[in-house]
Order: C-alpha cells, then sequence, then structure tokens
C-alpha cells in the first residue's frame, strides 16, 4: 500500500466514490430513462441480426402504386372486403379513411372529387381504346359508328352515376360495408381514423361508430421524431386503448408471453428487416380490376355472346345464369350472416368460375362455328347472303374473343388474389414504399426474409402502416428489442463502479485516473457487445457514465491524500 494511504484514507477513497457514481446514475438514468433511443442506439442497432419476416402480413396499398388515392369509398371497400372473405383471409387492419357514409342527403366534396376522378378516367380510357381500335385496325370501319354510340352510352351512364352520388343519400352503402364487415368477421377499423362525416350522430345519415374498434393506429416517435417502437397498449385520460394490431391478435396470443420491454411503458422496439427484403404487398387497384372485370364479363355473357356459343352446355352451365345465382347467394349471404350461407356464397362462386373455365376452353368457340356453318349450308344462300352471314360471324366470333381474352385475365387476378390472401394477415393502407413489392403466398419463405444481412435503420418517413407491420411482425415472430429494466441498468451501472472503485484502491492519482479511462471504455464496448449479441438494450452510456464517475472520483481522493502527504512529509 502507499505510504499516503491511510487506513481513514482508505476507507474514504471506497466509499466517497460510490455515493458520487450512484448521484450521477440517478441524473444519466433519469435524463435516459424511456429509454430514449437515439442516433446511439441507432449506431448499434446496425449490427443486429436482421428479423425474419412473417410471411402471414400482406399490405395492401392504396396509395403508393395508384398516385393520390388515400381515402377509399365505402362501396369500394365493401368489395374488398367480400373479396377478401371469398379468398379466405384471415385478418384485414383498415388504416385509410372511409369517405362519404354519413353526410345526410349529399356527400362530402373529397368524395366527390374522389368520383370525379375515377368517372373521368373510365371515359378517358373508353376514348383511347376506341381510338387505338381504329388505328389498329381492330375496329373495321363499318363497325365505328356502333363503338362510338356504345363509348357514349358509357359515358352517359358515369354522369348518371356521378348525378346519383352528388343527391343520393348514403344511407345504402354504409349498410352494406356494415354488413360486409360482419360477413368477413376479422376486419378492424381503428377509431383515430374516424372523421367527423362519418360517426357524427345527428348527421342524417347512419351512426357507424360500431365499425370502429376502441384501438389506435398513429404511432408516436420519439424525442428526434424517429419511429422505433410502439405501445401495445396506451392508457389515456385513465382509459386503456389497444393499437388495432394487438387488438387483433391478442385473442391468438392470449397465452403467449408478449413481447414487450421492462421498463414499465410497454412498449415494443421493432428491428428494422432486411433493406429491399421486406412484407409482400398488392396493390388495391388490383381489388378494383378485379371487381370490374368481374362485372364486364357478365354483362358481356348475359348481354354480347350469341345463344348460338352455348350449343351443347346445359341451361344450368350457362356462366351468366350461375354468375346470377352467386349473386344472389351472396345478397342472402349479406342479409342473413351465417356460417351455411357464407360457404354457400363460396361453393357459387367457385362453380361459376368452374363454368367459365369449361366455357372458355374452346368448345364455345367450336359450337359457334358450327353453327353458322349449318346455317350456310341449310339455307342454301347466295353469294350476298353468305357475305352478310359471314359479317354477323365475324362479330359473333369478336365478341366471344373479346370475352375469352377479359375471362384470361380476370382468372389470372383471382389467382393471384386467391395466391396472396389466402390466411393472410392483411393491412390495408398508404405505406412509405420501404416494403418489397411482391405477392408470394402467405408462409412460402422469401430468400432475403432469412435474416441475413444487415437491418435497414430506422427511417424518419415511416408511415403508420409501416409501423402495423413492423408490429405485427414482432408479435407474429416473437422478434423484438428487449429493454433492460430499471432495477437491471443499476445493479449492471453498480457492479462496474464498484469493480473499479476496488481496482483504483491501492493506485496513485495518475494511474488511477489512465486505468479509470480504459475501464470506463471497456464498460462502454462491453454493454454495446452485449446489446449486439442479446439484442437487449441497456443504454451503454448509464453504466459506463457511473464507472467514469466513480473512477475520477477515486483519482481525485487519491490525488488529495497525496497533495496532503507532500505538505506533511519534510523533503530533505
Amino acid at each position: 500500500m502507499a505510504k499516503f494511504l491511510t487506513k481513514k484514507m482508505m476507507l474514504i477513497r471506497l466509499t466517497s466514490p460510490l455515493f458520487v457514481a450512484a448521484a450521477v446514475f440517478l441524473c444519466v438514468e433519469s435524463a435516459l430513462r424511456g429509454p430514449a433511443l437515439g442516433v446511439e442506439y441507432d449506431f448499434l442497432a446496425r449490427n443486429l441480426e436482421a428479423p425474419p419476416v412473417s410471411q402471414e402480413i400482406l399490405l395492401i396499398e392504396t396509395g403508393r402504386s395508384g398516385g393520390a388515392r388515400n381515402v377509399i369509398s365505402p362501396d369500394l371497400a365493401g368489395s374488398v372486403i367480400m373479396t377478401m372473405t371469398e379468398a379466405a383471409a384471415s385478418t384485414l387492419i383498415i388504416q385509410t379513411p372511409i369517405l362519404g357514409v354519413s353526410t345526410g342527403n349529399s356527400v362530402n366534396n373529397g368524395e366527390l372529387l374522389y368520383r370525379f376522378d375515377e368517372e373521368f378516367k373510365t371515359i378517358n380510357n373508353n376514348v383511347k381504346n376506341l381510338f387505338e381500335g381504329i388505328r389498329t385496325g381492330a375496329v373495321a370501319p363499318e363497325d365505328a359508328d356502333r363503338f362510338v354510340e356504345n363509348v357514349v352510352r358509357l359515358n352517359d351512364q358515369g354522369k348518371a352515376r356521378l348525378l346519383e352520388s352528388a343527391f343520393r343519400t348514403s344511407e345504402t352503402e354504409a349498410l352494406e360495408l356494415e354488413k360486409a364487415f360482419a360477413v368477413f368477421g376479422g376486419a378492424h377499423l381503428p377509431v383515430d381514423l374516424a372523421l367527423s362525416v362519418l360517426s357524427h350522430a345527428g348527421s342524417g345519415g347512419p351512426n357507424l361508430s360500431s365499425l370502429y374498434s376502441s384501438g389506435y393506429s398513429r404511432p408516436q416517435p420519439d424525442g428526434d421524431g424517429t419511429i422505433r417502437r410502439i405501445a401495445p397498449t396506451v392508457v389515456n385520460e385513465g382509459a386503456e386503448s389497444d393499437h388495432v394490431v394487438w387488438s387483433a391478435l391478442k385473442q391468438r396470443f392470449a397465452d403467449v408471453p408478449f413481447p414487450t420491454v421492462r421498463d414499465g411503458s410497454g412498449a415494443v422496439v421493432f428491428k428494422m428487416p432486411v433493406a429491399g427484403a421486406s412484407f409482400r404487398e398488392i396493390p388495391l387497384e388490383l381489388f378494383m380490376e378485379y371487381d370490374e372485370l368481374d362485372k364486364t364479363l357478365y354483362r358481356l355473357l348475359a348481354e354480347g355472346v350469341s345463344l348460338a356459343s352455348y350449343g351443347g352446355v346445359l341451361p344450368d352451365r350457362y356462366p351468366a345464369f350461375l354468375y346470377e345465382n352467386a349473386m344472389r347467394a351472396r345478397e342472402n349471404l349479406l342479409e342473413n350472416n351465417e356460417v351455411e350461407l357464407k360457404a354457400r356464397w363460396i361453393d357459387s362462386r367457385n362453380e361459376y368460375f368452374l363454368a367459365l373455365d369449361e366455357f372458355f376452353s374452346g368448345e364455345a368457340e367450336r359450337n359457334v362455328n358450327a353453327s353458322f356453318e349449318r346455317l350456310i349450308e341449310e339455307e342454301k344462300l347466295d353469294e350476298k347472303g353468305v357475305e352478310r352471314l359471314t359479317l354477323i360471324w365475324n362479330g359473333e366470333m369478336q365478341k366471344y374473343g373479346i370475352a375469352q381474352e377479359i375471362w384470361r385475365q380476370l382468372a389470372a387476378i383471382r389467382g393471384r388474389l386467391e395466391t396472396a390472401l389466402a390466411g393472410s394477415f392483411c393491412i390495408m393502407g398508404q405505406s412509405s414504399g420501404f416494403s418489397g413489392a411482391w405477392d408470394a403466398p402467405a408462409g412460402a419463405v422469401a430468400a432475403a426474409s432469412d435474416g441475413v444481412g444487415a437491418p435497414a435503420p430506422p427511417r424518419l418517413d415511416l408511415s403508420a402502416v409501416d409501423v402495423s407491420a413492423l408490429l405485427a411482425n414482432s408479435i407474429l415472430t416473437g422478434n423484438s428489442v428487449g429493454m433492460a429494466g430499471r432495477r437491471q441498468t443499476a445493479l449492471f451501472s453498480a457492479l462496474a463502479a464498484v469493480l473499479i472503485v476496488l481496482i483504483l484502491l491501492k493506485l496513485r492519482p495518475v494511474p488511477s485516473l489512465m486505468l479509470g479511462v480504459v475501464w470506463t471504455a471497456f464498460v462502454y464496448i462491453g454493454f454495446s457487445y452485449r446489446f449486439i449479441v442479446g439484442a437487449e438494450w441497456l443504454d451503454p452510456l448509464i453504466p459506463a457514465s457511473t464507472a467514469f464517475a466513480a473512477a475520477l472520483f477515486s483519482a481525485f481522493c487519491a490525488f488529495t491524500a497525496h497533495r496532503s502527504f507532500r505538505a506533511k512529509t519534510p523533503f530533505p
């Protein structure tokens, strides 16, 4: 032991640094409590192993692929929900506003603009298709007048729909949406997306507050504006509110330990997946195209395709008949929500598509050819008669060809939707675009979702949809960042301080200070490595600051004792 260290000074050097360290710990821990996640966390988190990506999650993109659409109409929402019911999706989280479901006798300006945009888009497409057909020769000059009349008729229908939107009551759409919610059973609409025009009592329209869950969806960022975590349950004005994702999943995970942090906030700090290899995604436009093609094909089958096409087909196998039968089953299901009726509707839809496959397999085309050949032979027509009949024949074949092409597109989209939606946990809304744009089936293993590679850094522009997907991924995979509690942090910080005080107890001031700096660096690096390996965040600054305070004050005590000893010792 150094001569200047008396027993009294040893006791002071042992205890006083620990008191100083405790004071510093309280100050630093209080400043970083929460825990405060920032640049330090982001830097270290990039070295974490990337989390697996649950292939059950499917994002339905409403805005990025389609431009400015960040709201949907109630009839579109209902159509999407029924398509998801048909495809056996598991859950739907709606994180986009639904406009115009209770605005009294007229819709609001937002929905009118939306509907005008949709109708004029249809008109523009019709005109472009007509001129493209004339330019390429697909539309014969003698048929141009008829096609122009059809375009004018379609425009008049669009005008009628716009007038209906401007002056109708919206109660019908609202009630249809409510029925669709009940049929699907797994749709969730967070209450913080409720607009005043949607559920304001006394507005003249139906009060659809029952559609909104008690959950919330808008995330709260950390102090620097970056979103790194979300609380499954928050307390606001004494009332608990679940996040909409946790509200949808907690029944499934009722008996499973939930991966919340241990700091009292109950938040889940999510890991970012590998950049460019994230959640499955499909555009909302795919649902719209599916619905439009479905209706268009029925109109062609019911009005345009000649009965000659049905030669040899039993009447109860006519596709148009089966479509109408499926629509009746759908209406019956919406009016009387029963499991048997749902199964009957889905079976009738499958039967309709099976009949379409049989109809467009080539048999119908052969029936048309056989019918016209038989007419030519039996009627014994002259040259002009044969020419007129040939024109009719070509027209019928053109109609059949159009219907067949629409069927091919419809079947492809239906297959894609069925593959993507079956068993999926769907989140509909506008994402920021950090997820991958692919739609492999639920349960498939993506090549880039195996945790290989560094995770993407936190982003400032994560949308509420992105955060919901990350929360759902943390819950479904059980993979999130753990958070050390206050007791654990205090224990490790105290251990670091006690060890350095014991190590420095008998050293002189300069070696004490040098070794204290080395020990502080060792503590910081050690707890950083612990986080990277174990994915449990205990801010390394807290134990490192506590250890450095203890080391610094221990060196100060040594310096004071040494100076006092030199003052009392006579020099030769």
